[in-house]
């Protein structure tokens, strides 16, 4: 059978040998259904995505049913980081799929790195495939004053020693690609820890370019691993370290930071038990008013897990709309709602990949996959708590 895309390019072909010259006009009868890569962007904060187009219909349908994060996506478009020469061995890009129109649509999970080069592959359902080099390039930004670094969570200054990563906040996009060469960890003489940081081709930044995680080597804080038994752990308790964001770097623009920044923090003993939820307390905000519902624990938890792991939902298992605002040193998480609470079976809904400073989540403790440290997949599952709620305030009545 000849698919249109055939038909087509062989009345191009032909009408080009009859006339002489190419007929760019017909082109479109195909242009639509030829199998191609593209990578694209709008603005600085809006995330790049690959897409791919030229499969058929029925394995569009057949991709749209699945999971977004589904690994069968990846046997059909992959996208890889690449350098000078290609590793097999890299693995692929991680991140999302989703199926808009004739399209098949690819957000990776960290933004892709402008000037650095990616390989994205198409396999068709025919057995062919199609690969294409992209870049991206840099990308015009409204003036405005050079970045500074806002914030480094874990906001205290007491640490545990089997600390794992940091979230360094900045005002503005940061230039991507040489982040590690602007970061340093020094001991309370001022000397640079060795092989402290996991460096990574992929770098791990949110999708506005102003937060960046930067992780300490897990394989020197857990036992028994090769980093580890040759270097020694990287923090030491009842030592102190500082963590050193320099100046020279450069945000979106190529302007260096208006100034460094410096963390200065205590390491205390190991933390390496799960998460107790049973050890949360919980307020009781009263009903018909937006007091906020707050959560407190025991010990610090992980900054940008708190953002994402909750939410609130009413009885019939739609989000409350409302504002969180994470305070105490990462240890009071507070919910407060857009409109007054009203009597319905609110829930509050927690998803157990949360984590704490160092990396325990609800029931389990930190572990490391030496293989695959980051990409590590994990089945996540919820934990509910019913929201109780106090009498009615008398100015509602």
């Amino acid at each position: 059978m000849i698919t249109k895309t055939a038909s087509c390019r062989l009345i191009v072909m032909s009408l080009a040998l009859l006339v002489g010259k190419s007929v760019q006009p017909l082109t479109k009868c195909f242009a639509d259904d030829a199998p191609r890569i593209n990578l694209t962007t709008k603005t600085a904060q809006q995330p790049a995505t690959f897409e791919a187009a030229g499969l058929p219909a029925a394995e569009l349908n057949r991709l749209k049913s699945l999971e977004s994060t589904d690994p069968v996506f990846t046997n059909t478009f992959a996208v890889y980081v690449v350098g000078d020469t290609l590793d097999p061995a890299v693995p692929p890009v991680g991140g999302s799929y989703r199926v808009e129109g004739l399209r098949l649509v690819f957000t990776p999970r960290y933004p892709p790195l402008a000037g650095l080069k990616y390989r994205a592959v198409l396999r068709l359902p025919e057995g062919n495939k199609i690969e294409q080099e992209l870049s991206l390039a840099k990308l015009a930004v409204a003036e405005t004053k050079p970045a500074r670094v806002e914030q480094i969570y874990p906001s205290g200054d007491l640490l545990p020693e089997n600390h794992l990563r940091f979230y360094i906040h900045f005002s503005q996009p940061i230039e991507r690609g040489n982040a590690y060469e602007h970061l340093e960890l020094l001991d309370a003489a001022g000397k640079p820890v060795e092989s402290a940081f996991l460096e990574l081709g992929e770098e791990l930044w949110d999708p506005s370019g102003r937060r960046f995680t930067l992780l300490l080597d897990p394989g020197r804080i857990k036992q028994g691993l090769k980093p580890r038994e040759e270097l020694g752990p990287i923090l030491h308790s009842g030592k102190k370290y500082t963590l050193v964001v320099k100046s020279g770097w450069r945000d979106i623009k190529g302007r260096p930071l208006a100034a460094g920044f410096r963390k200065s923090f205590s390491v205390g003993s190991v933390i390496d038990e799960p998460i107790d939820t049973k050890r949360w307390k919980f307020n009781s905000p009263r009903i018909g008013t937006a007091e906020p519902l707050v959560v407190r624990f025991p010990r610090p938890l992980d900054h940008a897990l708190l953002e994402r792991t909750f939410s609130v939902v009413d009885g019939a298992g739609e989000r409350v709309s409302g504002r969180v605002t994470i305070t105490d040193v990462e240890r009071r998480w507070e919910f407060t709602p857009d409109s007054p609470w009203a009597v319905g079976g609110q829930q509050l809904v927690v998803d157990t990949v949360l984590e704490d400073t160092a990396g325990n989540s609800i029931g389990r403790a930190f572990e490391v996959d030496e293989q695959h440290p980051i990409t590590k997949s994990v089945t996540t599952e919820t934990v509910k708590f019913s929201i109780t709620f106090a009498p009615e305030s008398p100015a509602a009545r």
